[in-house]
């Protein structure tokens, strides 16, 4: 019996592990180890701790807490005392995880190296692949992007259609991270699609994000900015969802980014300054991209005309790339100082600063081809040099790499220079020449930026348009305030709804603490008496034991289900805008473990949006379908249907089952607390279920009926009036949508 629960435990905190829901997936961690004990033969514990690892190492990761992964680490230290030998690979691949949130990436790529040899040897494919994908992250974190690229090779040529969907989607989103990196924007499109629909499909919402973000650099660095800002908007909303604050600081910046291409410098501006000022966030950046961060608010900040600021936030990007010797960070800020010097007519600290950027900057993606923009730096300071002819053969390098790289604001800039430089030598020819190269340029140039514009305005409508919407629901919610308070005035005046709700406090606390806590010693000190006496008592006396937990379970479920009912209309005054189609697909997720296990069907179609109390249905629904699910016939796969219809002005709401059925003379008897028609033997249960649904029903106004022929199945008809929607504002919540 443990043993299949602590399974289902498990399950259920892997499940909400992989959805980043830490607290839930902690709570089922922690209920498997209490239930597992210490001494696990089956060696389950330490999966568990494992498991309780994870959990913790990612937390931690998320909100940059030291502490909870010194915490993961020591679970991993429990479980590697009794791990088995098929553990070896996990244990050493967390090792290294902690290691990475430490930052100590030489330990961590030797854990994951001794992963990776111990996965060869066993010619274990899954665990190959991901021993190189972590590999690959830590070369990216040590800035060392062509072995990344290198080891990213080869682990994607090892992939196959046998692999895990899992493996698989860990693999594509780091060599899609790999190839941006590399600046290999087309690769990277052509698997993030593919990739997202599968993280979304195996719902791993890290990997999401990951890819997400992905997505949207690729977009961007097309132009497509409008995508790209959809995509980061989800981005952000996602890791914010989750606390991982990494990511949203990533989102941010892209946005900024997306707003500088755009010319709206106010905006970008505001989205880097607001993340500098959010330590959290800013903390959870990795150094380059901390670096590459304040080079951009550098740049903003000099085009906005804070000059001082410029200065500041340029040096100190350039001095995060001298401490972990990024060359292409140090040499970016300093050609940026440099334009800044040579618009301030400071050409002495723009001369010093262009001969330390040639001994540093050579690329700009890789490909051995010269930046454009630091080229027109060369072009520009040896015109005011008075040197010529070398300022025409860098003006002419830099309007060419310009001209590729389709960077009209540059080519301009060259096509000036080089129009003011033949002017100067009296060569008015060339001068005519590049100054009409200068205004085709300069069209361009505005003809884009008037797209970008038009893309500007419509980003600005479409968020105008959400903040409306988030407006409207925060006047429902003011409306809803007041008529809780209005009728909160009601109740204080009623005597006896005071002396209900006190009597329901005084019940919950005893649930809650009086009952539960003297329960909970039982079952320790049982548990305890039954290990100590394991090895001399007779079988007779284990099976007693037995008794006792299996009592202390069935107790402790039943007090939880006592607790829910004592807290049903606590809050009946709460209602809003509810989609009937979006609870159903909450509960179908909520036993998809069950509906697989038993072959089950939960049907639903033309479920409407209604108005009403979310929570209160929620449960109704919930406790009926589990019913149906529960009370089957033998070798009959349970189907369950939900339908609507809307009567004069009445909800009905009718769930039918094809299970048992009920006899016409217990169809009353049902609806009464801890009523129970089976042994539990037969069916489990705490017999309050459908109590509960009945006061629901009961607070909700309504009605229920029951049309059910044994052995064939049951429907249950629920009717309750609708709300009257001349007192309300018709605004759709979130679970409307």
């Amino acid at each position: 019996m443990n043993k299949r629960l602590i399974n289902i435990l498990v399950k259920h905190a892997e499940k909400a592990y992989l959805k980043r829901e830490f607290e839930k997936a902690s709570l089922y961690a922690n209920q498997a180890i209490d239930l597992s004990g210490k001494d696990n033969k089956d060696n389950n514990l330490s999966k568990i701790y494992l498991l309780k690892g994870k959990i913790q190492n990612s937390k931690g990761q998320y909100a940059q807490d030291n502490d909870l992964i010194e915490d993961a680490e020591s679970y991993f230290n429990q479980a590697k005392t009794s791990v088995p030998s098929s553990l070896d690979v996990q244990i050493l691949l967390n090792y290294g995880h902690v290691f990475v949130n430490k930052k100590n990436y030489e330990s961590a790529l030797e854990k994951y190296e001794s992963a990776l040899s111990i996965a060869e040897k066993n010619s274990d494919l899954e665990l190959i692949l991901t021993s190189m994908v972590h590999i690959s992250r830590v070369f990216i974190n040590q800035k060392k992007i062509k072995n990344a690229f290198e080891i990213a090779g080869q682990f994607f040529l090892l992939l196959d259609d046998n692999v895990k969907p899992a493996t698989k989607l860990l693999c594509y989103e780091q060599y899609i991270a790999v190839h941006i990196r590399m600046g290999h924007f087309v690769v990277a499109a052509e698997y993030g699609v593919q990739t997202l629909e599968l993280s979304i499909e195996l719902e791993d919402i890290e990997n999401e994000i990951k890819v997400l973000n992905s997505i949207a650099i690729t977009h961007a660095v097309k132009g497509e900015y409008k995508q790209a800002f959809d995509y980061l908007m989800q981005c952000k909303t996602k890791s914010e969802a989750i606390g991982y604050h990494e990511y949203t600081g990533k989102s941010l910046i892209n946005i900024g980014n997306i707003f500088s291409a755009l010319s709206n410098h106010e905006e970008a501006y505001s989205n880097y300054k607001n993340l500098v000022s959010v330590r959290t966030l800013y903390n959870g950046l990795d150094d380059y991209t901390k670096g590459i961060l304040l080079y951009n608010l550098g740049c903003i900040a000099y085009l906005l005309d804070k000059k001082n600021e410029a200065f500041r936030y340029l040096n100190q990007a350039k001095e995060i790339g001298e401490k972990f010797k990024n060359s292409r960070l140090i040499a970016r800020s300093q050609y940026e100082l440099i334009r800044i010097y040579l618009g301030e007519e400071q050409l002495e600290e723009a001369l010093k600063l262009a001969k330390i950027v040639e001994q540093f900057y050579t690329t700009s993606d890789g490909n051995g081809k010269e930046n454009e923009s630091h080229l027109a730096n060369l072009a520009e300071i040896n015109y005011l040099q008075g040197k010529y002819e070398t300022a025409i053969e860098y003006g002419i390098k830099a309007s060419q790499r310009a001209s590729e790289v389709q960077n009209h604001k540059t080519r301009k800039r060259s096509y000036k220079i080089l129009s003011n430089i033949y002017k100067k030598l009296g060569d008015l020819e060339n001068a005519y020449l590049y100054l009409n190269l200068y205004s085709e340029a300069s069209e361009e140039f505005f003809k884009e930026m008037r797209r970008r514009t038009m893309v500007d305005l419509e980003m600005k409508y479409e968020t105008s348009r959400k903040e409306k919407e988030i407006e409207l629901l925060r006047s429902e919610m003011m409306l809803q305030q007041q008529e809780l308070e209005y009728t909160q005035q009601l109740t204080e005046k009623n005597e006896k709804v005071a002396i209900a709700q006190e009597e329901i406090r005084q019940f919950t606390y005893a649930v809650s603490h009086d009952l539960k806590e003297p329960l909970r010693m039982i079952g320790s000190f049982s548990k305890l008496l039954s290990q100590k006496y394991e090895t001399v008592a007779t079988s007779d006396d284990l099976e007693f034991f037995g008794y006792i937990n299996n009592g202390v379970v069935r107790m402790s479920d039943l007090l939880n289900a006592l607790l829910e009912y004592g807290r049903v209309g606590k809050h009946d005054d709460e209602k809003v805008w509810v989609n009937l189609k979006t609870i159903m697909e909450d509960i179908t997720e909520t036993y998809y473990l069950k509906i697989k296990e038993e072959k089950a069907a939960i049907h639903f179609e033309n479920l409407p949006i209604i108005h009403s109390n979310r929570l209160m249905l929620f449960q109704l629904l919930q406790n009926l379908v589990a019913n149906g699910l529960k009370f089957k016939r033998p070798d009959v796969a349970p189907i369950v249907k939900v339908s609507y219809q809307e009567k004069d002005e009445m909800h009905i709401i009718r769930v039918s089952d094809n299970g048992i059925g009920i006899a016409e003379e217990y169809q009353e008897r049902i609806f009464q607390i801890f009523a129970r028609l089976h042994k539990r033997e037969t069916y489990e249960g705490t017999g309050i279920g459908l109590a509960m649904c009945k006061k629901i029903i009961n607070h909700l106004n309504g009605d229920v009926q029951i049309n059910s022929e044994v052995g064939k199945g049951t429907t249950f008809v629920i009717s309750f009036p609708k709300t009257d929607l001349s007192k309300i504002n018709d605004n759709r919540n979130n679970d409307a949508k």
